[in-house]
């Protein structure tokens, strides 16, 4: 026969190449096969090949579609594989806290008095013992010189009273060599005897002696007495001194400064003021000691208590050798700016 096959007919554009043919479930008893036919007859719920053939859209169902876009999606998914290698594990926990500096204090005028300068602003950084404000010196200075010129009183009257013990002395000497003198004189006459000296020129050499041990007494209590002036009035040297020291202390507190090494954080005082110790001037900060307390669920108290303990300074070189927990501080107000920390005291 030479005539021409018939025509092939092709799916429509759009339409799928296969179909599968839903599943015949047999509710018929099942009844032993044999060998060849087992092999032969498909699983009721298997798919075979055969069973496909082009069908339009429209008699699939939307389930069946699904299905068939998941199976396609499925063969064409790109799966990344990589070797199984050791490596750390690191963990890292990210919180919110508040830095604040270890050495942050209030400044307080140790003395009142009007504010005549203030050569520092808010920000800047100040070395120690640089002078922050200037208060109004001159009484304080009145009140240095008076005390300087009471002490030169009391250095002058203390020398008058040195002089004046020296002339004590003297006279304690002289009595006690004019009442030696008079009793040998009484000696000798005596040894002489009645013959010799008269009863009456006697009797006047023992009222001689007599006289001349009462001076010597005399002048002995002189002498105290001006050794317990000087003695008061070296009291009073000493208090004027103490009185000069005062007053250069005070003087000093006319210049306000700064303890430490640190940043002004904040700035009352004016110009014209009237400091008192009761007012805060300044707010002085060391940005270079800042610490931050943290708090975290207890749960996590193990792992910090083994990080500060590796943190602790190593005696020996196992312990230098430990990994410590690596602290990591970014400020907002420093943007891109971290800054590296570590564990002081973990508190129960």
């Amino acid at each position: 026969d030479c005539s021409p096959p018939p025509p092939v007919s092709h799916p429509p554009l759009g339409a799928p190449l296969v179909q599968l043919n839903p599943p015949v479930l047999s509710t018929r008893p099942a009844r032993p096969l044999g060998r060849t036919e087992s092999a032969r007859r498909p699983s009721p719920l298997s798919l075979s090949p055969l069973s496909l053939s082009p069908l339009s859209p429209r008699k699939l169902s939307p389930s069946l579609l699904l299905a068939l876009a998941l199976l396609e999606r499925l063969s064409k998914a790109n799966v990344l594989t990589a070797p199984v290698e050791q490596r750390e594990m690191v963990r890292a926990l990210s919180t919110t806290i508040n830095a604040i500096s270890e050495r942050e204090i209030s400044i307080f005028p140790r003395s009142s008095g009007l504010v005549i300068e203030v050569p520092v602003e808010e920000g800047d950084r100040v070395p120690k013992d640089s002078v922050l404000m200037r208060l109004d010196p001159r009484e304080l200075q009145a009140v240095l010189d008076e005390a300087t010129i009471a002490r030169r009183e009391a250095v002058d009257s203390k020398r008058a009273l040195e002089l004046a013990v020296k002339e004590a002395e003297s006279l304690v000497e002289r009595a006690q060599l004019t009442y030696e003198q008079s009793k040998k004189e009484l000696e000798r006459k005596e040894a002489a005897g009645i013959g010799i000296i008269s009863q009456n020129d006697l009797e006047n050499l023992r009222l001689t002696v007599r006289t001349n041990a009462s001076d010597v007494s005399a002048q002995l209590v002189g002498k105290e007495r001006a050794d317990a002036a000087l003695s008061s009035q070296s009291i009073a040297v000493d208090r004027a001194n103490l009185q000069i020291s005062t007053a250069e202390l005070n003087l000093s507190f006319t210049e306000v400064k700064a303890p430490f090494d640190g940043v002004i954080a904040s700035r009352t005082a004016q110009v014209g003021d009237l400091a008192s110790g009761s007012t805060v001037a300044f707010t002085l900060t060391d940005p270079d000691n800042v610490r931050a307390v943290v708090s975290r669920p207890q749960r996590e108290f193990a792992f910090f208590r083994a990080a500060e303990v590796r943190a602790r300074p190593a005696s020996d070189a196992r312990m230098s050798d430990a990994a410590s927990l690596d602290i990591e501080i970014e400020p907002e107000a420093l943007p891109g700016e971290v800054y590296t920390g570590r564990i002081l005291f973990v508190s129960p």
